[in-house]
């Protein structure tokens, strides 16, 4: 977040559908990832996506050894959304098999949890122009 507000510093786990999921993820291109990540958080199936810088992946595709540039992706949602953002993200992800990998903090700060949960409320309205790019990062 862009404030650090009064919050107190102490790691919360909350119920389990108020919990922090994170699914990591790698796409061709910043541009697709954003793409794909723009959708996801418009539909407030997660609260925030950092786009890494791009990565080299080395893996077999189809019995051959592979070098590809990618982007690594990390989109920042709730348990209770976590099998919709998943299904989502697999539906909107322009590869035949897209790694999806779910990684559940141990933590996450009360702040910001409470942030990311009020982000991905069902049916709540986004404020206008929220989507634009001079927005600040998570």
């Amino acid at each position: 977040m862009s404030d650090r507000g009064e919050a107190s510093g102490a790691a919360a786990l909350g119920s389990p559908h108020e919990q922090l999921a994170l699914i990591y993820s790698t796409f061709p291109d910043a541009a697709t990832a954003r793409a794909v990540g723009t959708e996801l958080v418009a539909s407030r199936l997660v609260a925030c996506v950092n786009i890494l810088g791009p990565i080299t992946s080395l893996y077999l595709w189809n019995g051959n050894l592979e070098t590809s540039s990618e982007v690594a992706v990390v989109l920042k949602t709730t348990r209770a959304r976590l099998a919709e953002a998943l299904d989502a993200a697999e539906r909107l992800h322009p590869y035949d098999v897209p790694a999806l990998i779910v990684i559940e903090p141990a933590a996450t700060n009360p702040a910001y949890l409470a942030w990311a949960a009020a982000g991905v409320v069902p049916d709540a309205a986004l404020p206008a122009g929220s989507l634009d790019s001079a927005g600040k990062g998570q």
